[in-house]
Order: C-alpha cells, then structure tokens, then sequence
C-alpha cells in the first residue's frame, strides 16, 4: 500500500462520521441535551453576578441558578429559597452566606 493510499476506503464501504466531510464536526455537544458541564472562571462570569448567588451555589450546588438571581441578592430572600430545601433554620443560611469565610 501506498502512502497516498492510506487514508482511502475501499470501494462499497460507505464513510464514517470522521470521515465524511459534509457531516462537520461533531464531537463537541451542543444544545440542551449535553451533559458537559462548562465551569466558569471569574474572568468569564458575568459582570453583575451577586457574590450571595455564587457563594450558594457553592454551598448547595443543586440550587437552581435562574431561582436564585430572581432573589436580587437579598440575603434573606436566598435564605428562604435555600430554606426550602434544607432543615437548617433560616438564620443559619443567612449567617453562612454572609460571613466572610467558609
């Protein structure tokens, strides 16, 4: 075999999705079903992200992030939000999100 042959298919074997050139790439999932996650650094967040809302992102993960900008960056109304999903009092969750270390 050829170099110039290597990378040919023989006759009748109809080309793969790396293979066919119309079919573009598509290793990299997009829309609503992809299950990768991209994480953000601070540089690419957006400019008027409240800090409250990423600090409870970070301590309950599974908050919803669309819930939590609809609070305003009010302690207490992510304290109620969070509240509704966690046994620990209201005064707790206010107390965490807002102290200055973790």
């Amino acid at each position: 075999m050829h170099a110039s042959q290597a990378g040919a298919r023989p006759e009748g074997v109809p080309p793969t999705r790396q293979d066919d050139p119309a079919a573009g790439d598509r290793r990299t999932p997009r829309g609503r079903g992809s299950r990768h996650i991209r994480l953000l650094g601070r540089d690419e967040r957006a400019e008027g992200a409240c800090p409250l809302d990423e600090r409870a992102l970070f301590l309950w993960p599974r908050l919803d992030r669309r819930a939590l900008t609809r609070c305003g960056c009010d302690p207490y109304r992510i304290a109620a939000y969070v509240a509704r999903r966690t046994s620990l009092p209201l005064e707790s969750i206010v107390a965490m999100l807002t102290s200055g270390g973790l």
